[in-house]
């Protein structure tokens, strides 16, 4: 019992799904990149580098409910 092996089965379109899901979430892991970038790189202090950080998910959480909307 291959529970690997039904996954060959799957329509196309459920595979572009998938890699689309996954560079998406994969972009996530910028964000702890990006503090240490400002931290280390461009010398920003700790709190200013949390702020640019907050101010991201601030407008991913405001702008999250009208994500897929067509008007």
């Amino acid at each position: 019992m291959n529970p690997w092996k039904g996954l060959k089965k799957l329509p196309h379109e459920m595979w572009v799904i998938f890699f689309v899901t996954l560079i998406n979430r994969s972009g996530t892991m910028v964000l702890p990149f990006l503090t240490l970038y400002l931290t280390r790189g461009r010398n920003i202090s700790a709190a200013d580098a949390g702020l640019v950080v907050g101010v991201y998910g601030l407008g991913a959480l405001l702008t999250g409910p009208l994500n897929g909307e067509i008007k």
